[in-house]
């Protein structure tokens, strides 16, 4: 059982960083300025659009693949702590995947269609966007289970330890973030980007895990 945690921590942690990195590189090609300039470049380049977002889609579940394989691997952890977490963290990834999928497969085809006012309501940037609405409720729900996850690895040594200490960090930041969406304060709004790059190094630390988890199996044997 052990190999099988170590094989998925590794490749889980490797492909959840790829994607991490990916993504902005696209976002990063998009073109800035009014709502309107940003629709007609989608509607020029879709390719970009989509590919970016495609990405973005894909975080959810390869943040939520090397988080339970890390704590799937932890013995004597608290099962209705852990349990609860996962059924915020769903809660979680089917706002985030509708916000997301939203992107690359809805905005696109609306464009084409000539419905630019609806896709302008679904197109992440635009002021009060419909996505960009569940896609922040999402991430403050995520607050819920990477709090409990970070309770439990709190208890643990090393890599583990430092995986918490990110979760709390970035659940600080997304809750700062929240409090920015409920009172209207865009300033703490944009806190959602920091509060993402705090996760960034948890696929690093899942190599790192697997690798460890790896060692102590080689002594073993």
């Amino acid at each position: 059982m052990k190999s099988t945690f170590t094989k998925y921590l590794i490749w889980g942690g490797i492909i959840y960083t790829a994607i991490l990195l990916l993504w902005p590189v696209f976002m990063l090609m998009s073109i800035g300025g009014p709502i309107e300039q940003q629709l007609t470049f989608i509607s020029l380049n879709p390719s970009i659009h989509i590919l970016g977002f495609f990405f973005a889609f894909l975080i959810a579940p390869a943040f939520g693949f090397i988080m339970i394989m890390t704590l799937e691997s932890i013995e004597g952890k608290n099962r209705a702590l852990y349990n609860l977490s996962l059924v915020f963290f769903a809660v979680y990834a089917v706002l985030v995947s509708i916000s997301y999928s939203a992107q690359f497969a809805l905005v696109p085809r609306l464009l084409k269609s000539g419905l630019t006012w609806i896709a302008a309501q679904w197109y992440f940037n635009s002021p009060g966007s419909i996505a960009g609405f569940f896609n922040q409720i999402g991430y403050s729900i995520l607050i819920i289970p990477m709090m409990l996850w970070a309770f439990e690895l709190l208890k643990q040594k090393g890599v583990l330890r430092a995986a918490a200490v990110f979760l709390i960090l970035s659940s600080a930041l997304q809750l700062g973030a929240f409090i920015g969406m409920i009172t209207g304060i865009p300033e703490l709004s944009f806190l959602t980007l920091p509060s993402g790059i705090m996760v960034l190094p948890l696929g690093v630390l899942s190599v790192l895990y697997g690798l460890k988890l790896n060692k102590m199996e080689m002594k073993v044997r």
